[in-house]
């Protein structure tokens, strides 16, 4: 029996031990170092958005000014602080040149939010999403200016959040608006100015909309074409011509590529030949009635998928073969122990959308509903997912575009999945997942597309880091996962003699999840010990107090177990009373069941309450060999019987 090295994965720390073939620790070391928390990193997501949208309003802010001069003239000092009635006259009536200017500025400060423009549709049910209804309706007939004054005027305020009382409801009024509504509005006072002052020309209009609309894409990220950053667009990359590498969307970086065809990128989940795949590949496992599906009923459940008003697999499946389902083996099951299967959920439901429009998905190849799968779960707002449309071979109809935005947004949990395979390799496996009865994994072990990873690493004397980490994006287990494999590459390197490596993995994520956890088993704690306590007090008449609990150490655990145990020692199978537990504490001790010098296991399902002169009879030997070894009634067969009652095993 060679050595055993026991790894504890933690959030904030990686513990070590190499383990003799007598249990004694031959080495034992760890490493420490500082946890990543969420929290943290929003707080320095906060801090940078901050500081890049406080630059950017003064980028905006300068050009503006160089704007006004080219075109208008002296810049203006900028004193006016009513900027909202200013912009209520400004929409219908003369204001000054430097009015106009304090406008103009004002709004390059203030442009609204983007996103907005894809807001909740109105079946939003929090009063936040109500008060941005609120502005909608009301923007159907007004400019942002005019609801704000209207807001000031009657209640005496307009920003931030506020709840105000109307009709004897109580309302929540946002002042958040979308940055169209604020364009529209600013275009409307440029129209209006316009006509008092021949300064305002169309092409000053139309250089200061430039400015306004400006806007760095959310696909393009940091850094620009004099500032490059391999987070961004612009990469630092070069190609063979020695020229930048500029990329079309920063995500592509994140989607990985192929398993099989590493220069290939992975397809999206909802792309039509993975759908077709995830498919196929479940119906190859299902085992109906003692048999494989043929090929002639897979493609006949596919049709079914893809026409059915409702999908229930079962129901399908004795629709096709013709025959009542005795058996059914092999499909996969949710945490709740239900069947699922793919079933074209994405298709279905670009389909039906489709029909309710008067459209069809059969005018629509499935090159192109995999173009348009990727396009959709790749980006995540309607200007990148249209932008992206007009960019492609697509041939789409602005209906179709609008439709398919609207079902991005309806249903992104849809539309964020990657497959580990390209369409490409996909694309060569479903004809033989049609033709026969195997999965995946059976197809590409056959054309030999997997090595194993004993083939893959048969040369190399260490564990690869790099490899393992391709395909882990959370930095918190990256961290703890690098430093393990580091630590456990030592280990190998310097023992020859390693027979088996022990791993306990991490619990929480973060501090943050750790300090929750904790909380909840000290909440679950207090109230295991309440609900023994009034037991205690309800059938016995024994009163155990805080006090008590506080003063004899231990008393606490011990409750507990005797509470799980019904109150009974297993090694002797005598009864153990409440007045002695609590009143002679020392005649009863705490064992582990499988003794810690052989199992290393000191949680609470390892333990157990026992009278103080079993537990000392027993030593280091386990229930099994202890109780096999008594000439009494209450043995080994006794105990094991008490055991498979008490706990239904």
């Amino acid at each position: 029996m060679g050595k055993i090295v026991g790894f504890d994965l933690g959030i904030a720390s990686t513990g070590v031990a190499i383990v003799n073939e007598d249990y004694s620790v031959a080495e034992s070391f760890v490493d420490i170092f500082e946890s990543a928390e969420a929290s943290k990193n929003i707080e320095r997501r906060g801090f940078r958005q901050s500081r890049r949208i406080t630059r950017r309003r003064k980028v905006r802010k300068e050009d503006f000014s160089s704007l006004w001069e080219n075109k208008v003239g002296q810049v203006p000092t900028d004193t006016h602080t009513n900027i909202t009635e200013l912009k209520v006259q400004a929409l219908s009536e003369k204001v000054s040149i430097s009015e106009l200017y304090s406008i103009l500025r004002s709004a390059l400060k203030h442009r609204g939010i983007t996103y907005l423009d894809d807001a909740d549709d109105g079946t939003g049910s929090s009063d936040y999403v109500k008060g941005l209804i609120i502005n909608q309706n009301e923007l159907e007939t007004k400019y942002p200016c005019e609801i704000q004054l209207d807001r000031l005027n009657k209640y005496g305020f307009f920003r931030g959040n506020n709840v105000v009382e109307i009709n004897g409801e109580k309302i929540s009024l946002s002042n958040v608006f979308t940055k169209s509504a604020y364009k529209k509005e600013i275009t409307q006072i440029l129209e209006t100015q316009k006509k008092y002052h021949k300064e305002i020309t169309d092409s000053f209009i139309e250089e200061y909309i430039k400015i306004f609309d400006r806007k760095r894409e959310y696909y393009e990220g940091p850094g620009n074409e004099l500032s490059r950053t391999d987070y961004g667009k612009y990469t630092t990359k070069t190609d063979s011509n020695g020229n930048y590498i500029t990329d079309e969307n920063i995500f592509e970086k994140l989607i990985g590529k192929c398993s099989v065809y590493p220069e290939e990128l992975r397809a999206a989940g909802a792309s039509y030949t993975a759908q077709l795949f995830n498919a196929l590949n479940d119906l190859n496992d299902l085992i109906v009635n003692g048999r494989k599906l043929t090929s002639e009923e897979k493609l006949e459940i596919i049709k079914e998928y893809k026409t059915a008003s409702a999908i229930n697999v079962r129901k399908i499946i004795k629709k096709v073969i013709g025959e009542e389902i005795i058996t059914l083996t092999g499909y996969r099951i949710d945490k709740n122990d239900k069947e699922i299967y793919h079933t074209f959920e994405a298709y279905n439901k670009i389909r039906r959308e489709f029909e309710k429009a008067g459209l069809s998905i059969d005018s629509v190849s499935e090159d192109d509903l995999d173009d348009i799968a990727h396009i959709m779960t790749i980006n995540t707002e309607k200007e990148g997912m249209l932008k992206a449309f007009n960019n492609s071979a697509l041939i789409l109809s602005d209906e179709q575009k609008e439709l398919l935005i609207a079902i991005r947004k309806k249903n992104s949990g849809l539309f964020s999945k990657w497959q580990s395979f390209s369409i490409k390799i996909m694309k060569e496996l479903i004809p033989e997942m049609i033709e026969q009865p195997k999965n995946q994994m059976q197809l590409l072990s056959e054309m030999g597309s997997f090595k194993s990873n004993i083939e893959r690493f048969k040369e190399s004397d260490k564990i690869p880091v790099d490899v393992i980490l391709e395909e882990i994006y959370n930095p918190v287990v990256r961290r703890s996962v690098r430093i393990s494999v580091k630590a456990l590459n030592a280990v190998l390197e310097k023992y020859d003699d390693i027979e088996k490596i022990v791993i306990e993995m991490p619990r929480d994520k973060n501090s943050k999840e750790e300090q929750d956890r904790i909380k909840e088993e000290q909440k679950n704690n207090e109230k295991e010990i309440e609900n023994i306590l009034k037991r205690i007090k309800d059938e016995y008449g024994f009163v155990i107090t805080s006090e008590m609990l506080k003063r004899k150490k231990g008393l606490a655990f011990k409750l507990k177990l005797w509470n799980e145990q019904n109150g009974k020692c297993p090694y002797s199978g005598k009864s153990i009373s409440i007045e002695s537990l609590v009143n002679n504490t020392d005649l009863f001790e705490i064992d582990h069941i499988i003794p810690l010098s052989i199992s290393f296991d000191d949680s609470r399902s390892n333990k157990v309450l026992v009278y103080r002169a079993e537990n000392q009879d027993k030593g280091q030997q386990t229930p099994f060999m202890y109780l096999s070894s008594v000439n009494r009634e209450w043995n080994y067969d006794k105990f094991l019987y008490y055991v498979k009652n008490e706990y239904n095993i």
